[in-house]
């Protein structure tokens, strides 16, 4: 709790002025520094919650007591301290988190039944929040304190300076072997998130996850001494339906250096790299294929993924935003944020000039919003990364995951707000234009979702294709000898591309080259002898050999393979097949003209029927994985419709490029070949404009976007989710 700014006096005041309070009694209070202020931490030992309160707030509730009223105290302060003090306001509102916190004790017989129907009602509040983000359950299981305080001789190794050195140690040892190894790590990495993989990896990260939170234990229990290093609670959160293991550390806030506090923060992610580090060195020394060297490999991803994705990330409640939160000296960042971003809705969208603000530095102001909004943003796109990830995995979750979301997310923030504006005593006389206020926002918010038009268009990977090729066929069998032209050089009709030579064909040409000239002696001594019948039955066997002759000749010329037309050469594995056998009709390679391409595209067969109902406005793609240079954007160009889309659909793939194993988005089966799509898509075929040929190349993937006529959000978002109940 800090100090706001608001008007002096309240009309809700005149309903606390009688009360005599004061605090409960078991408070621990520690005071710490925030951007060079002083503040006041209010521990509950109870439950272990903890509370913040300005020097202002703290002076104002040290002198509430028994013996003296409300009215009283504030007076007394008004005296003192002028101007500065606590407005009527800002004492209901500090009052308000007291008492709903329980740490409040009023003189009266029934307070004692207040304080358990007030305990009762912040349980199912909290059961409620559990429910409504269900994604992140947590069950308490077990207070470690006594097992951390054992072994805490062996915990705290980590984090001194010995521990530190050999942590950097086996940092440098990793990077080194993951470097030189890379590309063999990248080639199997794709197996750790296989759907066949998925026990295993579900142990690796139970394991690592286990480490990880002892780390943060063991960091609190050491930094934050015998008195603030309390850790009673450690048990199971279901994280997206997985059981994994979490821990209390919530008494680091009693520490006082913020450094300490973001080391405990951080200590998991800390001893979770080591783990990976060590990881890295086995999978590196064992052999490709073992068991021990697939679960190395399944660390290393599980620690690295995890710890970029959430881990790290301080727009999720994870470990980097409370590093975050504590280098900043904004705890409870989350929490004000969306209180911060409230205030702006009563003050701007209700009207409320008195509003209390709950900031007071201009950094504030900028920040909390911002970080609000990121917030939301990446929370929105994780969840629903999340969502297509479990409905594509899990039968029917979909549906479920698609239900619940819209209900937490909407309908009872809805509600809520609803019963705000009709219950809420916040709007006594003024509740007609707050609601006037808030119908004009939601007839705006629904004017931009179901009337004003966006632009709307199916995203889909395709594949470059040539469509003037020429595939090069082998005209003999023989050993290929040298291959003249490289992969992607640009030829003539009279480049040399292949040389393949039969040497057995040379050797029959040398024996009939043999035969003849013996034919042709016995035909010399038949004409010397006068022998007509043997000199024409010589020259008929010359006549023939001479023919055979040349056929092999023609066919040994034939070993010389040209290039059929200008254009380009492609034979990627040619240079891999010298010296090897090469049958008759095998192909080399092809040739195309690099200046005429079409690009094959493979549309999601929910998205399909668009492209039969409705008229594509424009069509343009993306080469993936190319940027340009100037911005660092990829570039983007048009093309046109060839034709009309292939009404049927198919299961077969156009090009491997478009497969997971290869980058691209379709799933295939495991039918032996591998090429065949688990589900039906439709193609359909554009032809590239005003595209610099050098940029495209057979079989690069490209990202095309076929664009409709613009439509409103809620239309889109509906079949959107249409689609996915499809799906499911």
């Amino acid at each position: 709790m800090q100090k706001g700014r608001s008007n002096t006096f309240h009309s809700q005041w005149y309903r606390v002025k009688g009360l005599r309070l004061q605090l409960r009694s078991g408070l621990r209070i520690r005071r710490q520094s925030f951007w060079g202020e002083p503040w006041y931490i209010l521990t509950c030992s109870e439950n272990n919650e903890h509370f913040r309160l300005s020097v202002d707030a703290y002076k104002f509730v040290s002198h509430m007591k028994s013996s003296k009223t409300l009215e009283e105290i504030w007076n007394q302060h008004r005296e003192i301290d002028g101007p500065a003090a606590l407005g009527q306001g800002e004492v209901i509102s500090l009052l308000g988190m007291l008492h709903s916190s329980n740490l409040l004790h009023l003189d009266t017989p029934a307070d004692m039944n207040t304080l358990f129907a007030r305990k009762q009602r912040r349980r199912l509040r909290k059961l409620g929040g559990g429910v409504s983000n269900f994604l992140f359950t947590k069950f308490p299981l077990w207070n470690p304190d006594c097992f951390l305080n054992r072994f805490l001789h062996i915990g705290k190794l980590p984090f001194q300076r010995f521990g530190v050195a050999v942590w950097l140690l086996f940092m440098v040892l990793a990077c080194h072997a993951l470097i030189i190894n890379w590309d063999s790590f990248m080639s199997g990495a794709g197996n750790s998130i296989s759907a066949g993989n998925m026990v295993w990896l579900y142990v690796v990260l139970l394991i690592t996850k286990t480490v990880h939170e002892f780390g943060h234990a063991f960091a609190c229990k050491y930094f934050g001494g015998p008195e603030n290093g309390e850790v009673n609670t450690m048990g199971i959160m279901l994280l997206l339906f997985t059981p994994m293991p979490y821990v209390d550390v919530s008494s680091s806030w009693q520490v006082r250096s913020k450094w300490h506090r973001a080391i405990i923060a951080g200590a998991g992610i800390y001893v979770e790299l080591f783990i990976a580090f060590l990881a890295v060195l086995l999978w590196a020394h064992t052999p490709e294929g073992t068991l021990i060297n697939a679960l190395s490999r399944d660390c290393i991803v599980v620690a690295s993924l995890g710890t970029v994705l959430f881990n790290l990330n301080p727009l999720l409640r994870f470990d980097g935003y409370f590093i975050f939160s504590d280098m900043i000296e904004m705890p409870n960042l989350y929490q004000r944020s969306q209180q911060y971003s409230l205030h702006l809705i009563k003050q701007y969208v209700l009207g409320f000039k008195d509003a209390s603000t709950p900031v007071e530095r201009r950094s504030e102001r900028i920040f909390y919003p911002i970080y609000a909004v990121a917030a939301f943003i990446y929370r929105c796109v994780i969840t629903v990364g999340i969502f297509f990830f479990l409905e594509n995995s899990l039968l029917g979750m979909g549906v479920i995951l698609s239900f619940s979301l819209f209900i937490f997310w909407f309908v009872m923030p809805l509600i809520k707000g609803v019963k705000y504006l009709i219950r809420s005593n916040e709007l006594a006389g003024r509740r007609s234009s707050c609601i006037i206020r808030a119908s004009i926002a939601a007839g705006i918010v629904g004017v931009l979702f179901f009337v004003l038009p966006f632009p709307d268009s199916v995203v889909a990977q395709g594949v470059v294709e040539p469509r003037d090729a020429t595939l090069i066929y082998s005209p003999v069998e023989g050993t290929l000898d040298t291959h003249a032209a490289t992969d992607i050089d640009v030829i003539n009709g009279e480049t040399v591309v292949a040389v393949i030579e039969d040497q057995g064909l040379l050797a029959e040409m040398a024996v009939r080259k043999a035969d003849m000239s013996i034919v042709l002696a016995q035909q010399k001594y038949a004409m010397q002898d006068n022998d007509v019948a043997s000199y024409s039955m010589h020259a008929l066997q010359l006549e023939g050999l001479r023919r055979e002759q040349e056929l092999a000749q023609a066919e040994w010329d034939s070993q010389i393979v040209h290039a059929p037309s200008d254009g380009v050469w492609i034979a990627p594995d040619l240079d891999k097949r010298s010296g090897k056998w090469i049958s008759r009709g095998e192909v080399l390679g092809l040739v195309y003209n690099p200046q005429d391409y079409r690009l094959r595209i493979a549309v999601d067969q929910f998205d399909a029927a668009r492209l039969f109902r409705e008229k594509i406005e424009l069509a343009s793609f993306r080469i993936a994985g190319r940027c340009d240079a100037a911005d660092g954007q990829r570039e983007k160009f048009v093309a046109t419709i060839e034709g009309s889309p292939l009404p049927a659909g198919k299961t077969e793939i156009i090009h491997p490029a478009l497969t997971h194993a290869s980058g691209g988005t379709i799933a295939v089966k495991n039918d032996g070949n591998g090429m065949v799509a688990e589900r039906q898509y439709f193609e359909i075929r554009l032809l590239p404009q005003v595209v610099d040929g050098k940029l495209l190349l057979p079989g690069q993937r490209v990202w095309a976007k076929l664009s409709f006529s613009s439509r409103p959000l809620a239309f889109q978002i509906a079949r959107r989710l249409r689609q996915v109940f499809q799906r499911s």
